[in-house]
């Protein structure tokens, strides 16, 4: 983790990679920077968003306050910068209309959100009850093992032995009768 922190920010620098032109071609994608002045300027600033995105969500997975949640809108207003970066239809930065996209990004982005942390709080709201309904039963069974007397405890287990030494001359029904004879003496 703390790796990750320390390389976040020369994520900055990946727009380095990509040539100082208006276009980019590569085999199956061409990248045209719009109303930006080259590929390398819209990747500088893909970055920047993408590092803020990054910064907002990982800040909210390691915090346990009440208001994490709030953490969710900046992060998503950041993505939605992102995502704007590689908008290419548009020959000029318009606010008024980057804004109307942004609020239905926001609406549907945070639906979807909450459905998912709904559908998340309830696995692990049972994962806890599965884990504290099996505790509990360990619990209890170590306690009624632990009341169970030795000298019972080993004449069952000599009786298992002749039982088993036995199965071969008695019936499949009558071998289980007897096993289960036993176990109910195990039973607590």
């Amino acid at each position: 983790m703390i790796i990750g922190v320390l390389l976040l920010p020369m994520l900055v620098y990946i727009n380095l990679l990509f040539p100082n032109t208006k276009t980019l071609d590569i085999s199956f994608i061409s990248i045209d920077s719009g109303y930006l002045e080259s590929i390398q300027l819209q990747f500088w600033l893909a970055s920047i968003k993408l590092i803020h995105v990054i910064t907002f969500f990982w800040w909210r997975a390691t915090i346990k306050i009440w208001w994490r949640n709030v953490l969710i809108l900046p992060a998503l207003f950041f993505m939605w910068q992102f995502i704007s970066c590689f908008d290419t239809d548009a020959v000029e930065f318009n606010g008024q209309e980057e804004f109307k996209y942004f609020i239905v990004f926001l609406i549907a982005a945070i639906i979807i959100i909450i459905q998912l942390m709904n559908k998340f709080k309830l696995y692990v709201r049972q994962k806890e009850t599965y884990n504290s309904i099996n505790d509990e039963i360990d619990k209890l069974l170590a306690q009624q093992i632990n009341t169970i007397e030795k000298r019972s405890l080993v004449n069952i287990e000599e009786e298992l032995k002749n039982l088993r030494k036995q199965k071969e001359n008695m019936s499949d029904n009558d071998y289980l009768r007897r096993l289960i004879v036993l176990k109910s003496k195990l039973e607590f």
